[in-house]
């Protein structure tokens, strides 16, 4: 009669395991298996969103560096499309403080939205500019 490895006698001879004992490792394995598979997916998206948000931070960054020069510091609205496919619009309005104190015909604010591929909402930069008038 064979026996088990703790040197018990198994009932009918068999050796190796039992049809019950295949079927619980493969569902732990399976369970393993779909946990890393998971855990990658969203890791990998996590990911993808991340490069999406810097990309359009860079993309923000250099249209607010057109502004004055390529992009008049006028009020006004413009929008365009990257290579990349992102889309921007740019907002200036006069006037425009962060508060009632700020508030002055002098000050622009700017705002600046990208959306494209990757990202789930838009990306958003605000700031404010002293207009063309005052620096002369």
């Amino acid at each position: 009669m064979a026996a088990d490895i703790w040197g018990r006698a198994r009932p009918g001879g068999s050796r190796g395991f039992s049809l019950v004992e295949a079927l619980v490792a493969l569902v732990i394995a399976g369970g393993v298996v779909t946990a890393y598979y998971g855990a990658m997916a969203s890791s990998l998206d996590l990911a993808r969103r991340s490069e999406a948000s810097a990309e359009a931070a860079v993309i923000a960054g250099a249209l607010l560096d057109q502004i004055g020069h390529e992009i008049p510091l006028d009020p006004g609205g413009y929008e365009g499309r990257t290579v990349a496919g992102f889309g921007w619009r740019l907002r200036i309005t006069v006037g425009a403080g962060i508060d009632a104190v700020t508030a002055s015909e002098d000050l622009r604010r700017i705002e600046i939205d990208i959306a494209g591929p990757g990202l789930a909402v838009p990306y958003r930069l605000t700031t404010l500019r002293v207009s063309a008038e005052i620096l002369r």
